[in-house]
């Protein structure tokens, strides 16, 4: 059987550094973690987003905890706002290295049930798993709170997370728990923490040395186009998806990561964009209907029949149909109470939340989409498009492109006039005035354009133009007369 070592590194995060400068609960959070957060303290966003060796972090919380401390970024922000010493202790690191012989698909389960003991003494765990793709130094950290919670914030220190015990503690229970996983994986090695000396080993101890940043960077460089050279042959179109969207496949950024069209696409690819997105709409419909009416609130293409039939049945008595943006709102209303206005919900820090709203206004610029492409077109727009009939064709391609675009600019506004008219139906007269109050101010003062009037070749001017015009030829008769006097 095989020994090891131990390395399990407990530290303080500290308000003071080192070298003077002071750290922050949130930035450390944010390094830990691979986001992006917002530092209220500082008043300024710290971003670690990207990070590929951040392969799993998550936010462990005890049951009764508050609903503030169930976000980071609100958790972290708490954290650095209560500490008031210049020297204050703001939270509690543990690093422990995974060895190698324990299977990846196990870490996730072995980083929880590690961090479980400190969740229960009623701290807030922000857990991680790194590794940079090498298999080389995978990791865990764990950024622990080291006050008790309360429903207002933080209160008195939980005792004795600064005493020796608490390192003597973590060291015991990784070796303990690490040797449990090896075990399972069928492996011989097994961890020890007692020193060479206590172990009667002789053998010199070594120093730790560090990250070697060139090598680390050399390593992450072969592992990223690794990375990148999967992710390559993973988006490479397959025979049926050429057949079916020709144009889309020969693109760079296929397949489609968004229903809203790059600004260099071509109408002819806007199309088939739209049709791209109508088709995996239909495929998920047909996946799994009862999946996709669960998630239907607020959503632009909800089952309409469904909704009828279940409103007909609710109250005995036919109703004439509804425009689509009445029952969204009606939807919404009723399968999720809104906030009172001024209220600040945990909602928008929600992933759940954020990905819903995603899908709709996917759904919505879908649909717009559909709308702008199938309208039937108006005299103005044969009127132009006769005109660049024969123009070159790039020319032409962005006469279309601007039709296009005009069309859709038509459909959100009416789309937005119709959602507001059936929005101020709903408020109270009071709140109503100032909701109107609030949009004139939005939308700052009434521009009073003036009728056009006729030019000298039978132009149509307006009065401004025409009197712009009119200064600038006085200006050159006044010149003119200057220079030959």
């Amino acid at each position: 059987m095989q020994n090891g070592n131990v390395h399990c590194h407990v530290d303080n995060v500290s308000r003071l550094r080192s070298d003077g400068g002071q750290r922050s609960a949130v930035a450390t959070a944010a390094y830990v973690s691979g986001t992006a957060l917002w530092n209220e303290r500082e008043q300024k966003k710290t971003t670690f987003a990207g990070r590929v060796d951040v392969i799993h972090s998550e936010l462990l919380v005890p049951n009764d905890a508050p609903d503030w401390a169930k976000d980071r970024e609100s958790l972290w922000n708490a954290v650095d706002m209560t500490a008031r010493r210049k020297d204050a202790r703001l939270a509690k690191t543990v690093e422990v290295a995974i060895t190698r012989d324990i299977p990846k698909d196990q870490w996730v389960a072995l980083m929880r049930e590690y961090a479980a003991p400190y969740v229960a003494k009623g701290m807030v765990v922000d857990a991680a798993i790194h590794e940079d793709g090498t298999n080389h130094n995978p990791h865990i950290h764990l950024l622990l709170t080291n006050r008790q919670l309360k429903p207002e914030g933080f209160g008195s220190k939980i005792p004795n997370v600064d005493q020796r015990s608490f390192v003597t503690t973590a060291r015991t229970s990784w070796e303990s728990l690490s040797n449990q996983y090896l075990a399972a994986a069928g492996s011989s090695v097994r961890l020890d923490r007692r020193s060479y000396k206590t172990r009667g080993i002789a053998q010199t101890p070594t120093q730790h040395r560090g990250p070697n940043r060139a090598e680390r960077q050399q390593r992450r460089a072969i592992a990223r186009a690794a990375q990148q050279q999967e992710t390559t042959m993973a988006k490479q179109p397959s025979r049926e998806d050429r057949d079916a969207y020709p144009l889309l496949t020969e693109r760079d950024d296929w397949p489609p990561a968004d229903s809203v069209p790059a600004l260099d696409m071509t109408l002819a690819e806007r199309q088939e964009l739209a049709r791209y997105w109508d088709d995996r709409q239909t495929e998920a419909e047909h996946a799994s209907a009862a999946e996709f009416r669960e998630h239907r609130v607020g959503d632009w293409f909800a089952d309409k029949e469904y909704d009828a039939e279940r409103n007909q049945a609710a109250k005995g008595a036919e109703r004439p149909p509804q425009p689509w943006y009445e029952e969204a709102l009606a939807n919404a209303k009723r399968e999720e109470p809104w906030p009172e206005v001024g209220e600040r919900t945990e909602d928008r820090y929600d992933d759940e939340m954020e990905r819903k709203r995603i899908e709709q206004r996917n759904a919505y610029e879908r649909d717009v989409m559909r709308r702008a492409n199938t309208m039937a077109r108006t005299h103005a727009e044969n009127r132009l498009l006769n005109e660049v009939r024969d123009a070159p064709p790039m020319l032409k391609r962005k006469i279309e492109d601007e039709v296009l675009a005009e069309r859709i600019r038509r459909i959100r506004a009416q789309d937005a006039d119709e959602r507001r008219a059936v929005l101020e139906r709903e408020m109270p007269p009071s709140l109503r005035e100032r909701f109107q109050t609030f949009v004139a101010e939005m939308r700052g003062p009434e521009r009073d354009y003036p009728e056009p009037e006729p030019g000298p070749y039978n132009d149509a001017y307006t009065p401004a133009e025409l009197d712009k015009a009119r200064e600038k030829m006085r200006e050159d008769y006044e010149r003119d007369d200057e220079r030959d006097r």
